[in-house]
């Protein structure tokens, strides 16, 4: 490692940076969450190249003083309809940290990122939340715009290093994308990806309101997220689709509730993957295609980024069965450095573990291949 980097390194374990009383007024909910564990924290924006403005959560230190970054920087992606907030909890009576402030503690430098069109990283250069455009985009361009564009604001400040990847659900499909579209930066720019819950088919028993009628209805009603908490009205989308909607989209939106502002090309481009059973490019044109079986989003081409994959035995959204598919696809124990099966685990817990035993197993796949 040059002088420089050295140099570089130092600086960013000696100064941690706490967020001011106006950013604190700004993000209440980060800062309810840090404040509980008594950790500091700065807020970071990134543009992506595409005008979205990125924001990415970087805890810096705790009573005892700023945190001493010496080990990998760690970057955390939430799952679908969430935010970097699902890193900062934890399960019920638990009694231990939240993963990544326990990282934190351990001397790894935590980024925990907001994808583009969540609430907290709702802002673009020059398209209007209201407008089709805004919303026309999925889990690729998280993988392959958003993820690249933070990993560059990371490396300026930890001397230039690779960086440590952890996702849940989502999280884990834009990284699949992402390492099928651009799999030359992944090598170059990613030590190793944490799958939690390993996803790029979803059960396609929660697919079943993706039909024409359903989507064409939204479509024509300007309807093109979900549950929004800001731009569209999710209420007055509610009842449209409760007055005149498909019975299916109906039975749809108790579901649709809990997925705060999820665009609905993301979930299509599940549902499309899901029909297909296969790991696919999305299509516009899925329903009017005789045969809409698109380009296959090829994960396998990596060569020196490693895949963890943390899979739990009763996982109904993401089964077992998909996850052992990724496993081969992947090129086995080629790029699969861990293969950790809970046997009682789900689905969504993994955003929210932190005992002993799931720490020492995420420690070890981070440290795995890590750049330190």
């Amino acid at each position: 490692m040059s002088f420089a980097k050295v140099i570089s390194a130092a600086i960013l374990g000696a100064v941690a940076l706490a967020q001011t009383q106006e950013q604190r007024e700004q993000y209440p909910t980060f800062t309810t969450m840090f404040d509980k564990y008594g950790v500091t924290w700065e807020p970071v924006m990134v543009k992506t190249e595409d005008g979205w403005n990125l924001n990415v959560l970087h805890p810096t230190g705790d009573a005892n003083g700023p945190w001493t970054f010496t080990k990998s920087s760690v970057v955390f992606v939430h799952g679908m309809g969430g935010d970097a907030s699902e890193f900062l909890s934890t399960l019920p009576m638990s009694g231990k940290k939240p993963m990544a402030i326990q990282l934190g503690e351990m001397g790894y430098d935590v980024w925990l990122v907001n994808n583009r069109a969540t609430a907290y990283s709702n802002q673009h250069d020059f398209l209007e939340n209201t407008s089709k455009e805004f919303w026309s985009i999925d889990w690729r361009d998280y993988g392959s715009k958003d993820f690249p564009a933070v990993v560059a604001e990371v490396r300026k400040r930890n001397g230039d290093k690779k960086v440590s990847y952890v996702g849940h659900s989502q999280g884990t499909t834009q990284a699949f994308a992402g390492l099928g579209i651009i799999p030359e930066w992944y090598d170059a720019n990613v030590s190793t990806c944490v799958m939690l819950g390993p996803c790029t088919e979803p059960n396609e028993t929660y697919m079943t309101g993706y039909t024409k009628a359903s989507w064409d209805f939204m479509d024509a009603n300007g309807i093109y997220a979900s549950s929004t908490t800001y731009g569209p009205s999710w209420e007055e989308s509610k009842a449209k689709i409760m007055a005149d909607g498909p019975p299916e989209l109906q039975l749809m939106v108790g579901g649709l509730e809990h997925l705060k502002n999820v665009p609905l090309q993301a979930m299509a481009a599940y549902a499309q993957g899901s029909h297909m059973s296969r790991f696919q490019h999305y299509t516009p044109d899925f329903f009017d295609l005789e045969n809409p079986k698109m380009p296959l989003i090829d994960f396998g081409l990596i060569k020196k980024t490693k895949v963890a994959m943390f899979v739990g035995a009763w996982d109904n959204t993401c089964p077992l069965t998909v996850a052992q598919k990724i496993f081969k696809q992947l090129g086995g124990d080629k790029n699969v450095s861990e293969w950790v099966v809970s046997p009682l685990q789900g689905h969504v817990p993994w955003g929210f573990l932190n005992s002993e035993w799931y720490m020492e197993k995420l420690t070890s796949a981070i440290d795995a291949n890590a750049d330190v």
